[in-house]
């Protein structure tokens, strides 16, 4: 009788043990195989990687943009008449806050249907009827012309057709609406020689502004105006808070020899 048991659990364990071995295998092949399709489908790999820096909640394109982008929360557009009206509220009932004049940049910030969240060169904020007459270009031309490539992150200065100096840059950062560099065309405003933010700690020199708080500028300094070794390491990278740096050198020279009025071309 014990002999009859012994033999009985001898066959069950080997049988066992050859059921899992082929389970084992079963499952070893189709996790190879799945490895395999993901190692090698670099088609796929490509999407998800592009896919995973489009911002979920950036507004979609609209025809009405001059300039957009799918993975750029900020569209620009261009006044196309005189008597846009700003409104302080998604209202046409609420406060006027400003009349904006033909061919005058928005930056968009929110697309809420009826409205735009948009800021106006000078740095008001505020909502136009998304019915107003835009327009995709910007009636403006000057001899000089900068050229900011935000996939390269360089610059290029133009005196009408003939390339006069490049340089490298850094852009804002890609993603987020608080520190994109916008897209389109602008023109240089104002100028100065040198500015400190104390929320941000840090300041810069030799700038050229090209809408509202946007500038083209030096690498930071800090308040005593020294220039931070760090910072200029990242030259070439989008890294900015939206702002368009470039070499200490580079921006003493862009301040002294671009003029007012200058074009600025931001793109991709």
């Amino acid at each position: 009788m014990k002999i009859k048991i012994l033999v009985f659990i001898l066959v069950t364990l080997v049988v066992a043990t050859s059921f899992l071995s082929i389970y084992t295998y079963v499952n070893f092949f189709k996790l190879s195989t799945a490895a395999m399709n993901t190692s090698y489908d670099n088609s796929t790999s490509i999407t998800n990687s592009t896919e995973a820096i489009v911002p979920a909640s950036a507004p979609a394109n609209d025809d009405i943009y001059a300039y957009s982008s799918k993975s750029c929360f900020l569209k620009t557009l261009y006044t196309a008449a005189n008597g846009t009206e700003m409104y302080e509220l998604a209202n046409s009932d609420s406060k006027v806050l400003k009349v904006l004049s033909s061919n005058e940049p928005l930056i968009v910030y929110k697309d809420l249907g009826d409205f735009l969240y948009c800021e106006e060169s000078e740095g008001v904020t505020g909502y136009v009827k998304k019915t107003s007459s835009f327009k995709k270009t910007l009636d403006y031309a000057s001899d000089y012309l900068i050229n900011v490539d935000l996939t390269n992150q360089n610059l290029k200065i133009y005196d009408g057709s003939n390339l006069i100096k490049q340089m490298l840059c850094s852009t804002g950062t890609f993603g987020n609406q608080n520190t994109e560099t916008p897209l389109g065309k602008f023109k240089i405003q104002v100028r100065g020689k040198d500015f400190f933010n104390t929320s941000l700690n840090e300041g810069a020199k030799y700038y050229l502004q090209f809408f509202g708080d946007y500038l083209i500028h030096s690498t930071p300094v800090d308040e005593n105006g020294k220039i931070i070794e760090t910072e200029v390491e990242k030259l070439g990278s989008p890294v900015s808070h939206g702002c368009i740096r470039v070499s200490m050198e580079d921006a003493k020279w862009l301040y002294e020899n671009v003029p007012d009025g200058g074009e600025v071309f931001i793109h991709y």
